[in-house]
């Protein structure tokens, strides 16, 4: 396992692969049972289990939901995705350049929900459910709100605008 840590050489930016800057990584992909294929390229999010801790640390009894983008580790570390999941996006445009628009661009990842849901468990928090962004939105009943965007007095390009970013939310 290596990290990449980014260098400036000439002007200009470049990554170098070196040995990880933490030991958290290999742990984190070997509690996972996780075997990357030669070249794999993914991330890790070597905060997450501190985050959780700091969460449950401030309430005594209650609920949390998580709401991202992410997959299970089965899913994240498949080869599918052997690139990794980073990407950029600037004005409604997404890239996976990180070198570019630098202050200007959002970059993210997605979540390794696997490793939320094992953090959890070690702070008494009990997973009561995980669906996908669809199945959410679909059981709060998006289908409705769909509906009644021709009801709506607005333009034909705000209707399809709305349409379109609602349909958006709930695809696969």
């Amino acid at each position: 396992v290596k990290e990449i840590y980014v260098s400036l050489q000439d002007g200009s930016f470049v990554e170098v692969l070196d040995h990880p800057s933490t030991s958290m990584i290999e742990e984190r992909l070997t509690s996972l049972s996780v075997n990357l294929k030669e070249g794999f390229r993914g991330e890790i999010n070597t905060l997450m289990s501190a985050r959780t801790r700091e969460i449950t640390d401030n309430f005594s009894k209650g609920f949390v939901i998580t709401i991202d983008y992410g997959y299970l580790s089965e899913e994240l570390y498949s080869n599918a995705r052997s690139s990794g999941t980073l990407q950029c996006y600037y004005k409604h445009t997404q890239n996976r350049n990180v070198y570019q628009k630098i202050g200007y661009q959002d970059i993210t990842t997605h979540v390794d929900f696997t490793t939320l849901i094992n953090d959890g468990k070690s702070n008494c928090l009990e997973a009561l459910g995980f669906v996908t962004q669809n199945e959410f939105l679909r059981n709060l009943g998006i289908h409705i709100f769909l509906k009644s965007l021709s009801f709506k007095k607005i333009s034909n390009t705000e209707y399809l605008s709305n349409r379109m970013g609602m349909q958006d939310l709930i695809k696969p």
